[in-house]
């Protein structure tokens, strides 16, 4: 059975049946269904790579993870964004392909299997330095939509929240509680959140006339080992400089965190306040609840998969960069500090508004 066998039954034309396929709004209702029964009498499927090349477009969106997200502390947070991703991409009746199979060498090597026509476009998160995955694509005029960093090519799109807000308004949140040996426990430097997020960190230290002290900012990976690893050269610091605060710039650091403190037998928040960034599933059932930045995924997402399309519209769409805010999400892991310092607190710096524009 064809389009035209299933056009002939319900009595409308073979526009009518495609557009009734494709949802579009200017097919009554009462058409539609009539169109339906038709096509469930006959037996008929509509072939979605005969469709594709009517319309010259797959409806699939190809994404690109980067080469760290299977590692022992990042899992959690892709997988929210990319559950994020899945529900952007149902509403908008959009496919997602992950492009685990093809992976990218170079452009040389695998810009042709990326251009195969099984995707429209791609939403790529970070890749790592010296990688020409985005600028091949953008050359090739590919649609492409960074996620979770930021480029320097005007051509390119991204969305990602203000990095270096919120890393500000969540060492601002823990200032204004009292605390001034705060330490910043981040990830691997290359990532693209780090820099921004110990840039917020340092410049409200600033405000606040606390002086920034390298040793309450170790580097340091993602990894499980090096956070504890980090958190013992901290506690042994003597009593006096010891941090009364630890920011995690990553909930999945705080997690770490806060189970090697339990581990001590230290007390959060008593004995140390914790904060993490992202507000990722299952953080507030944490004892204690984490407080953190709450990053928009769906929001995001959306941005993303719009910008995408866009593009596929008209290339020339491309190069829209979005900064979105975070929000301050203030639970039962931070307090004042029970032990102050010899610093001297100063006056209150934290706003009413918990949203955090940049």
């Amino acid at each position: 059975m064809s389009i035209r066998d299933v056009a002939a039954k319900a009595g409308v034309s073979l526009g009518t049946v495609s557009k009734a396929f494709d949802d579009n709004a200017k097919v009554s209702p009462h058409t539609r269904e009539r169109i339906r029964l038709a096509a469930t009498e006959l037996g008929y499927h509509p072939s979605a790579v005969a469709r594709a090349m009517v319309r010259k477009r797959m409806d699939t969106v190809g994404v690109i993870f980067p080469p760290n997200f299977a590692a022992p502390s990042r899992p959690a947070f892709y997988s929210t964004i990319f559950d994020a991703l899945l529900e952007a991409a149902m509403i908008r009746h959009k496919d997602i392909s992950l492009c685990t199979g093809r992976l990218w060498v170079d452009a040389t090597t695998s810009l042709s299997r990326f251009r195969d026509g099984r995707c429209d476009g791609f939403i790529t998160f970070w890749q790592p330095a010296g990688s020409d995955l985005i600028p091949a694509l953008l050359d090739a005029d590919v649609p492409v939509v960074l996620l979770n960093d930021r480029g320097s090519d005007p051509r390119l799109s991204y969305v990602d929240i203000d990095s270096v807000a919120s890393a500000h308004a969540m060492t601002r949140h823990l200032l204004d509680l009292g605390h001034r040996r705060i330490a910043l426990l981040c990830g691997d430097k290359p990532v693209s959140t780090v820099v921004p997020r110990e840039e917020g960190y340092r410049a409200a230290l600033e405000e606040a006339s606390v002086a920034y002290d390298s040793a309450l900012n170790l580097p340091g990976t993602f990894e499980p080992r090096s956070i504890e690893s980090r958190i013992d050269t901290l506690l042994d610091l003597p009593p006096a400089q010891r941090p009364t605060a630890l920011f995690c710039t990553t909930d999945s650091i705080a997690l770490v965190a806060l189970r090697v403190l339990r581990q001590k037998n230290l007390r959060v928040p008593e004995d140390i306040s914790v904060a993490g960034h992202d507000d990722l599933p299952g953080v507030a059932l944490e004892h204690p609840a984490l407080t953190t930045m709450r990053q928009p995924f769906g929001t995001i997402a959306g941005h993303a998969l719009d910008l995408l399309v866009s593009q596929e519209r008209d290339i020339s769409a491309r190069g829209t960069q979005l900064l979105l805010p975070a929000e301050l999400v203030v639970r039962a892991s931070t307090a004042p500090p029970l032990i102050t310092t010899s610093l001297k607190a100063t006056a209150p710096l934290h706003s009413e508004n918990k949203e955090v524009n940049e």
